[in-house]
């Protein structure tokens, strides 16, 4: 089936809910986790895709490239790791910030002489790892973090926490494990 397809499917459902009686508009209304999640979306969404059409993305990575000249590849390569996951916050989804970020920060890191495989596995770890960092990084973030078990300033400290705690850890046993298997 298509995407309009399936698209069209899913709004007539909600209008037979709706018609129906099995969902009542109030009760739509009323659902404040719901209506704070679709606003921060929208938001975000249209942050990251000004950033992106206005070449912030192509002008951050050119940045990154220059003042990381002249370093080894290995300081450039944890730097970027880092730089790479704490960027997410200006993205909407962990899929907007992979399509616009992976790329470029991948060949800055190749390009300082990174071997391409570690780099490639790598990034596609952090990749992972943003989902933790927001509540909107992806799909059922909102969700979790709608139900009110914790304050966004909390969230995302604890959040930050771990998501640090799993960047070191993965540099350290990675770069071991990497450095004994021959990838460097």
């Amino acid at each position: 089936m298509d995407r309009a397809k399936c698209q069209r499917h899913r709004y007539r459902a909600c209008c037979f809910a709706l018609c129906d009686g099995a969902v009542n508009w109030k009760d739509v209304l009323a659902d404040k986790a719901a209506w704070d999640t679709v606003v921060w979306f929208g938001v975000i969404i249209s942050l990251a895709t000004g950033l992106t059409s206005l070449g912030f993305i192509k002008w951050m990575s050119a940045g990154f490239a220059s003042m990381l000249t002249g370093m080894d590849w290995m300081t450039t390569f944890i730097l970027l790791g880092f730089a790479y996951i704490y960027l997410h916050y200006v993205f909407a989804t962990a899929s907007g910030h992979v399509a616009a970020m992976y790329v470029p920060f991948a060949a800055v890191a190749i390009g300082a002489g990174a071997p391409p495989l570690m780099v490639a596995v790598c990034f596609a770890i952090f990749s992972n790892f943003m989902w933790g960092i927001t509540e909107y990084a992806g799909g059922p973030g909102p969700i979790y973090f709608g139900q009110g078990f914790f304050e966004r300033p909390r969230f995302y400290k604890i959040n930050f926490v771990l998501v640090t705690a799993s960047v070191i850890i993965v540099f350290a046993v990675g770069m071991l494990w990497w450095k004994i298997i021959g990838l460097y």
